[in-house]
């Protein structure tokens, strides 16, 4: 009779030590659930922050789930937070089921369009699906993402879609636009450092004309991803001036509608989310629904209506497709000057100076038209002179570089003409058909075309941004380089060839994976009072921009440098 009155008070004592060690699971949990709630809504910070921010519904499931947990358990306090965070999360949701109603009621000539995006997953081989989907939606443009040529031929969407812009990688960047509509001024577009290719057009609808973009930049799986992504969808805020103000953007941006990248480029853009009231459009991992979140978009200006948005089915992709109705007025009420604000973060100020300054009057006065180099076409200050340099060395031919008529214009590598007039010289230098030469790629193009014409060859070599060190010397033997993903390595392709036409081949590829980053941390830091000719200003963390010295004067008494 003791022992049966023992075993019942052990019992006893069981229920109490259950309860608590249950509300310590539960606090803990609540606790880490909040580090990633409210961890989120730093993404702008760091990368780590950026992942938490992805998973707002999950998170609302999770603290729906632990408010039923805590109510059950009567953990008062805890419940409160559960419920704190709970409504944290759905508000972020919300808006998502919320319609954009800021359209035009007098406007009553549209056009209406369908689109199909697909990130198609470059190993997929799985074509028939996607035939057949495009079969049936039956879109006007079809935006892919990660094509090769596999994928451009067994699609074979030429002979439906007669227009197009494509640049066919096997790196799952791969690009392509396809269109029944007209498209006017086709082209392959590179934004930021990272240099991955975008498909940009525009058509017509109506009178109104509309700018369509598809692009895809790396994924933020590491601190140099979430840095790159940011500054691939900055600069495309840095270049709304060059779309019209009717605009879709397409594509798989490797972020949710939550991070802070996504909202920089949708303030910038002036665009709005397709997504709005119609929810939240799960797209990516196709294979695993419950841990699915929305990467794939389609966003449009406020002059666009969405008449219909709906997520696909698994088309053997890593990505479900998304397919969209729009309503495009037939008439355009913006002129064809755009003047955004743009807010993405790599742009400089510029200071527009008032007529006649004394600024202007100075370069106005070392200003020689008729001059045919750099050294020809700028005199020096009073009381300054052009510093010496040794004959044959990279500064003398920095400073002799020839230099288009005075009074020439900047055009962009597809023709377009550069709108801001910040220059008083171009160099007569091509720039190739691809938009591939930019800030560091200038530097690295003048060094290299220095060592080039001296017969150097074994001197020029850079290295990629993931680090790999791209040497011309092995490109003049027959090598090329083959990328997959991060990864690169030399593959002999061709014949030993020291002609400039195959030099200018290795430029571009190393154009393609150097910049600002990789080239930064080549570079040697020199202090600023023993700057030289071909030294170069450098801000090599993303996002980045350098310049290079091309000549210099001092003044001898006062030791002031004129660049």
């Amino acid at each position: 009779m003791e022992k049966e009155e023992q075993f019942f008070a052990s019992k006893g004592k069981n229920k109490p030590v259950k309860k608590i060690f249950i509300s310590g699971i539960l606090s803990v949990l609540v606790l880490l659930g909040g580090i990633f709630t409210i961890g989120g809504f730093f993404s702008k910070y760091a990368w780590i922050f950026d992942l938490f921010t992805h998973f707002r519904f999950h998170y609302f499931i999770f603290f729906l789930i632990m408010s039923v947990l805590c109510l059950l358990f009567k953990r008062r306090k805890l419940l409160f937070f559960a419920l704190l965070f709970c409504l944290t999360n759905l508000i972020t949701i919300i808006p998502l089921y919320i319609p954009y109603g800021g359209f035009d009621k007098n406007v009553s000539n549209w056009q209406e369009i369908k689109i199909v995006h697909f990130n198609v997953l470059t190993g997929n081989r799985d074509y028939q699906s996607t035939i057949k989907y495009i079969e049936e939606k039956d879109p006007d443009i079809i935006s892919l993402n990660e094509v090769n040529q596999s994928w451009i031929d067994n699609l074979n969407l030429s002979r439906k879609y007669k227009y197009s812009v494509e640049e066919i990688r096997e790196d799952n960047f791969g690009i392509a636009l396809f269109s029944k509509i007209e498209l006017k001024n086709p082209r392959i577009e590179y934004f930021g450092d990272a240099k991955l290719p975008s498909a940009a057009a525009e058509f017509y609808a109506g009178d109104g004309e509309v700018s369509v973009i598809t692009t895809h930049p790396l994924p933020p799986a590491s601190r140099i991803g979430y840095e790159y992504r940011n500054n691939q969808l900055a600069a495309i805020v840095q270049n709304r001036n060059s779309f019209k103000s009717s605009m879709i953007l397409l594509g798989d941006l490797n972020t949710t509608s939550w991070s802070y990248g996504f909202q920089n480029l949708l303030k910038g853009m002036d665009l709005y989310d397709s997504r709005r009231g119609y929810g939240i459009g799960f797209s990516w991992p196709a294979s695993m629904s419950l841990l699915s979140i929305p990467i794939d978009h389609c966003l449009v200006s406020k002059d666009i209506e969405v008449l219909k948005r709906e997520t696909g089915p698994n088309l053997g992709s890593d990505h479900r497709p998304i397919y969209v109705e729009l309503r495009i007025p037939k008439v355009s009420f913006n002129s064809e000057e755009n003047n955004y604000d743009n807010t993405g973060e790599i742009g400089n100020d510029l200071v527009v100076l008032p007529e006649e300054t004394p600024k202007q009057q100075i370069v106005k006065s070392i200003i020689k038209p008729e001059g045919k180099t750099i050294q020809e076409r700028f005199d020096v200050p009073d009381g300054f002179e052009r510093i010496p340099v040794a004959e044959g060395s990279f500064a003398e031919y920095l400073r002799n570089m020839p230099l288009k008529p005075h009074g020439s214009e900047v055009y962009y590598f597809d023709g377009r003409k550069k709108g801001r007039d910040v220059y008083d010289a171009v160099i007569d230098m091509d720039v190739g058909d691809r938009d591939l030469q930019q800030c560091a790629d200038a530097v690295m193009r003048f060094r290299a075309e220095y060592l080039y014409h001296k017969g150097l060859y074994d001197k020029i070599h850079f290295n990629f941004t993931n680090g790999f060190k791209a040497e011309y010397s092995k490109w003049r033997e027959g090598y090329r380089i083959a990328v997959e993903g991060n990864n690169a390595y030399w593959v002999k392709r061709a014949g030993y060839s020291e002609e400039y036409s195959v030099f200018r081949q290795y430029m571009d590829m190393v154009f393609a994976y150097a910049g600002t980053l990789s080239l930064s941390q080549e570079l040697d830091r020199v202090n600023i009072e023993d700057m030289q000719i071909g030294d170069v200003f450098m801000k090599g963390e993303l996002p980045g921009h350098c310049v290079i010295i091309m000549d210099m004067a001092e003044n001898k008494d006062t030791g002031e440098k004129y660049l």
